[in-house]
């Protein structure tokens, strides 16, 4: 299995090219050595306005979505009420997104999976939240 790397710009300047030619995205993924799958999601994720592909376009829109960074980060009521029932109830993150998935309506739900994400970033690390979860190693100053 080829290890994951995002396309670069002069990439997606090629795949456009390949496109313009009236490459199908057979022909494209095998041209430039991807998966077929890797040039339909290249294709539907940014394409702007719809049906049409431009490269610059596309790496701006590609480069937001890799910044945009863990939910928790932006969202302050939902980072607020999961630090409240981590660290004031215990409740552990499968505890707390079940909750969100059945009872909580005014916050979006989200997966315990991105909790813990959030929990081991290196940022979160050195907030002594090791107390709590033993895994996360502590930052020796």
């Amino acid at each position: 299995m080829k290890e994951y790397h995002p396309l670069t710009k002069e990439e997606r300047e090629q795949i456009s090219m390949l496109r313009q030619s009236s490459l199908c995205r057979t022909s494209i993924a095998v041209a430039m050595g991807h998966s077929k799958s890797t040039i339909s999601r290249e294709l539907r994720c940014n394409e702007a306005p719809p049906r049409q592909y431009g490269p610059d376009t596309a790496h701006t829109l590609a480069l937001k979505r890799r910044k945009r960074g863990n939910r928790l980060d932006r969202d302050e009521a939902l980072k607020d009420f999961v630090i409240t029932k981590l660290f004031c109830h215990y409740w552990p993150p499968e505890t707390i997104a079940g909750w969100l998935k059945q009872r909580q309506r005014k916050i979006k739900p989200m997966c315990y999976e991105s909790i813990y994400s959030w929990l081991y970033q290196p940022a979160q690390k050195n907030k002594n939240f090791g107390n709590f979860f033993p895994d996360i190693k502590q930052s020796v100053a």
